[in-house]
């Protein structure tokens, strides 16, 4: 039940779907209202004024012949009930003595198959975001430049040439972080639309690539997966969280990605030169699931408090004391490895690359019987997740994380009973005044 499957769609594109729908039900994202249909076939002027192409009312009243210098038989316009989408015939520019500028190319089997249409508009577009992607996003994504810098902003564009998942999921991303840095309103929706549209298709072709994975797919997969997530993260920083719910989807879905990267490393081997090679290697923590656990700190003595706490709840059904195994080694290795990162940042003065490499795996390696205490909303697993984003604040000057961190552990803080919340006073204290330590 463990094992990944190649040719399921990935839960990612699951959750991604799902909190946008979300988010548009909840409306907190509500385009302009208007009050006629946009035209799709018309010319350029058309388009600019947002004026429905309709021959048949215009031409059946006035009688005209058609701009592109053929005529339409009256009898023929009157069953008529839009354009035929090749040729606009409202006659709408020469009206107003203006060129009629028609750049629409008639439907095609690549726009059937919601594949935008090849115009000059679209070349423009996709060289923009492109040319974005290398000197803004890119770089971004990157925590440090010995490693994966090389990997987001050399490699990533030139593997784009092989996979058109990976190429739309650059669009996608490059289109998101843009948005989130304009301030216009119709600059941003505008940005967004191409966002949604480039990450629909970088989700079919993505599905498309795993089902036919191979050795040679390996890394244009792995990092075509490494940008779902950053749209993922996203979607934390716009969550509804009241009534409070822990980002379990979020959990599950990061954690399997760490098996994704398991089956990428068997397939490439011994091969330093892959992307993936890289970056797991940069990481300094091994995904083997059987000796992560030993990788471990003990948590004692800075949060034994919270490992050993007991509220005097009667039906309090996560006392220590009726702990199995299971539940113990889930704990206290969740608990371990965010106190180790804690004493690191402590009085840490190194490059902040390992820190944050090592803040963004802990999904991947925390036991999963620790996110199942965190889905059966057990107090004290919540607890230890607000530890884990207190350190997400670390990151919070990153476009892609934001304020994530600091919502969430508000949010927890003000879900828990009030035993609980005595327990919440150091993440709340990192959210308030944050790290000292270089970020």
């Amino acid at each position: 039940a463990d094992a990944f499957s190649m040719t399921e769609v990935p839960p990612i594109i699951s959750f991604i779907n799902e909190q946008q729908r979300q988010q548009q039900a909840s409306g907190r994202r509500k385009g302009v209202k208007q009050f006629h249909r946009k035209s799709r076939v018309g010319c350029q002027r058309c388009r600019t004024k947002r004026i429905k192409v309709s021959e048949a009312a215009y031409i059946r009243t006035t009688r005209v012949n058609c701009p592109w210098r053929y005529r339409v038989h009256y009898n023929q316009l009157l069953m008529a009930r839009k354009c035929d989408e090749t040729k606009p015939v409202c006659r709408n520019c020469e009206r107003v003595e203006e060129p009629c500028i028609y750049d629409r190319l008639p439907k095609d089997e690549s726009m059937e198959a919601g594949e935008p249409a090849e115009t000059k508009d679209r070349r423009i577009l996709e060289l923009k975001l492109m040319h974005l992607y290398i000197t803004e996003t890119g770089p971004t994504i990157a925590f440090d430049p010995e490693t994966s810098y090389e990997v987001f902003v050399d490699a990533l564009p030139r593997m784009a040439f092989q996979s058109d998942g990976l190429l739309y999921s650059i669009y996608a991303v490059t289109s998101l972080h843009q948005a989130r840095k304009i301030s216009s309103t119709i600059s941003e929706s505008s940005m967004l639309e191409h966002h949604h549209r480039y990450l629909q298709l970088a989700f079919k072709h993505h599905h498309k690539e795993l089902i036919s994975f191979s050795k040679e797919k390996a890394d244009v997969i792995m990092l075509t997966t490494h940008l779902m997530r950053l749209v993922a993260f996203v979607m934390l920083s716009e969550r509804i969280l009241e009534p409070y719910a822990p980002p379990i989807e979020w959990l599950r879905i990061t954690s399997s990605n760490a098996k994704f990267f398991q089956t990428a490393m068997e397939a490439i081997g011994d091969d330093p030169s892959t992307c993936t090679a890289k970056l797991i290697r940069s990481t300094p923590l091994t995904l083997d699931e059987d000796n992560a656990q030993h990788d471990f700190p003990d948590p004692r003595p800075s949060f034994e408090h919270i490992l050993t706490a007991r509220s005097k709840d009667p039906d309090d059904n996560d006392d220590p004391v009726f702990w199995d195994d299971g539940v113990r080694v889930a704990y206290e290795g969740a608990m371990g490895y965010l106190g180790s990162i804690f004493r690191i940042l402590h009085n840490y003065d190194g490059p902040p690359g390992p820190i944050r490499r090592r803040i963004v795996v802990f999904p991947f390696i925390v036991d999963p019987r620790f996110i199942d205490l965190v889905a059966e909303g057990r107090p004290r697993a919540l607890v230890i997740l607000a530890h884990f984003f207190a350190l997400i604040v670390f990151l919070d000057t990153y476009w892609f994380v934001g304020n994530t961190g600091a919502r969430e552990v508000r949010a927890i803080a003000a879900h828990l009973p009030p035993f609980w919340q005595g327990l919440m006073g150091f993440p709340l204290y990192i959210v308030e005044n944050g790290f000292t330590c270089k970020r």
